[in-house]
């Protein structure tokens, strides 16, 4: 009998450890917009995902509309193709994502690649803030690394804690009186968007941005909602496999939508 109740308490024990873990995530998550979380798939499961895009790149090569797609790609994969690794991240974080968005279906699929000399994007949020939807539904993103992706190779870049400015942003610049503008520089050395409003408005709140860096295996969380943008890859191919959830609610604007037409939205809970 004594042992029964040292069973059950040791059970008891292991819950409650898991779900104040459970707890920290969605915390840090709710107050950055993002997270990192190492050993999520291992070696093999990142190098059959290769192989899966290696594939796709040459077949369909069907890609999405991302900005400063010079020597950058959005490669839509589909989702049967892929749905093993899903589950695995699933089962490895389900408590988290079934509380920051229940009920969640996949509503993109897809692999972001940049090559050496992709220059920086613009920074960005992955929806728009002016929405014309008083309840749209919480979309979040979920990048596997399928490399060591070190600083040099252009990491995704965030605001940490921009995703708590994202509904006021346009009422933000109204207030501080910034100029809503984005200069372009383009030559040899600099190609792109150097300067842009929402960078004003960070440094206002005294926001610093952080390189997302990462080793193989490891995975990165990212609201819809945060201040980011795709690094300069001074170094080698950076790949990366994604899929977006999104979860109850009228489906927001401006989000790129990568999912393959062919491909119908699922629960993640039913793959």
């Amino acid at each position: 009998m004594i042992i029964i109740i040292i069973l059950i308490l040791i059970i008891i024990l292991f819950l409650l450890i898991d779900e104040l873990s459970n707890i920290k995530l969605v915390e840090n998550f709710n107050n950055n917009g993002y997270l990192i979380i190492p050993n999520i798939l291992d070696d093999n499961d990142c190098n059959n995902i290769l192989k899966i895009i290696d594939n796709e790149e040459k077949n369909d090569n069907i890609t999405g509309e991302i900005n400063s797609q010079y020597n950058r790609k959005d490669l839509m994969l589909n989702i049967k193709d892929v749905d093993i690794y899903i589950k695995k991240v699933y089962k490895k974080i389900k408590n988290f994502i079934d509380t920051t968005i229940p009920d969640a279906t996949i509503i993109e699929c897809s692999s972001l690649i940049s090559e050496k000399g992709a220059y920086p994007q613009i920074w960005h949020t992955d929806i728009d803030p002016e929405q014309k939807y008083k309840n749209y539904a919480n979309l979040v993103s979920f990048g596997i690394y399928l490399d060591d992706i070190n600083d040099k190779m252009g990491p995704l870049e965030v605001y940490p804690k921009s995703n708590k400015l994202f509904s006021k942003i346009n009422n933000l610049y109204k207030k501080y009186k910034i100029e809503e503008y984005d200069e372009e520089q383009s030559n040899e050395d600099n190609v792109g968007l150097n300067k842009q409003s929402i960078i004003d408005l960070m440094n206002i709140f005294k926001l610093k941005n952080k390189l997302c860096c990462g080793k193989k295996g490891s995975i990165v969380i990212w609201s819809s909602k945060i201040v980011h943008r795709g690094g300069e890859n001074k170094l080698k191919k950076r790949p990366v496999f994604y899929f977006s959830l999104i979860g109850k609610g009228s489906k927001p604007d401006g989000s790129t939508y990568s999912l393959k037409k062919n491909n119908k939205s699922i629960k993640i809970k039913n793959l």
